[in-house]
């Protein structure tokens, strides 16, 4: 997502939003590591009759998420503040 994010700035296709700078936007990139619903459901099919690689995978999956959570949060709580500060005015 960081990637994408940058390469459409790169270009000139887009800009950031005011207050916003790349290290909210890697942030949000490790906070995108915490989908998990359909790794569950591979993990099923790729496994089906191997009962302890299927419940390896399905640990990884689910802990997967959970550090990605916890990093975002902590790279996030870091760079809070940094940014522009944006104007707490009326937003209609």
């Amino acid at each position: 997502m960081t990637a994408l994010a940058f390469a459409g700035v790169a270009s000139g296709a887009c800009r950031l939003p005011s207050g916003m700078i790349w290290s909210h936007v890697a942030g949000a990139g490790l906070l995108g590591g915490i989908g998990f619903t359909m790794s569950i459901f591979i993990t099923n099919l790729a496994f089906a009759g191997n009962a302890e690689m299927e419940s390896a995978s399905k640990l990884t999956v689910l802990i997967s998420p959970l550090i990605a959570g916890i990093a975002g949060y902590t790279w996030l709580r870091l760079v809070s503040g940094r940014g522009v500060p944006v104007p707490s005015g009326d937003r209609t």
